[in-house]
């Protein structure tokens, strides 16, 4: 069995996000993304550096996400059966999402930001836990994945504690994620409910 033991840390998994706490969020996020790293994908499981087991973003890509277009065609995603309407406008949008998922800077990413990976406290956000899925790929992944779980308002704060405007990139970025959602939510209608919500929101806002 492999653990990590750190400090205990005392809080709740937030409900609502407010600014404050978001912002916080975005700051830890920027120090994460500092880290030297190499590769691409989920880690390697070693101590001494934090690699990637991939040799390219897309590939790498596929080592954390459940077949997403544009990594897979169009036509075995579960949004055709889902969402058949989106179908041209996520065609139109194939070059612009495999040059999000290609973009650098290239950092770890936690990769999983919904609210249970969070612990607050008085308005304050006290630790980012659980990076069993950290993966090695472009910046903009962790303000999609943010996004997906806590809407675009949030995200605006998140950018105000990251310190880079990346939100166009990660509206694109948070329709690949949204595809990923729904390849995985095919028994979980609630999961699926809400990443066809999002993607649709997502679409509006491109």
């Amino acid at each position: 069995m492999e653990f990590a033991l750190d400090e205990w840390v005392t809080g709740e998994h937030p409900k609502d996000l407010e600014r404050q706490e978001c912002i916080e969020l975005g700051e830890t996020l920027a120090q994460l993304h500092a880290l030297p790293c190499s590769g691409f994908g989920l880690l390697e499981n070693r101590d001494d550096t934090l690699t990637g087991v991939a040799t390219d973003p897309r590939a790498g890509a596929l080592t954390r996400l459940e077949q997403p277009f544009p990594l897979t065609p169009l036509e075995v995603s579960a949004v055709s059966r889902d969402a058949p309407d989106s179908l041209p406008r996520l065609r139109a949008l194939e070059s612009e999402l495999n040059a999000v998922i290609a973009s650098e800077p290239f950092v770890v990413n936690h990769s999983d930001l919904h609210a249970g990976q969070m612990l607050t406290r008085n308005g304050h956000l006290e630790a980012l836990l659980d990076f069993g899925d950290a993966c090695i790929g472009t910046s903009t992944w962790d303000i999609a994945s943010f996004a997906f779980f806590h809407g675009w308002h949030n995200t605006a704060w998140l950018l105000e504690g990251y310190g880079s405007d990346q939100l166009e990139a990660a509206k694109r970025f948070c329709v690949v994620l949204c595809l990923h959602h729904l390849n995985r939510a095919v028994s979980k209608p609630e999961r699926r409910g809400r990443a066809l919500e999002r993607l649709r929101e997502t679409l509006i806002r491109l």
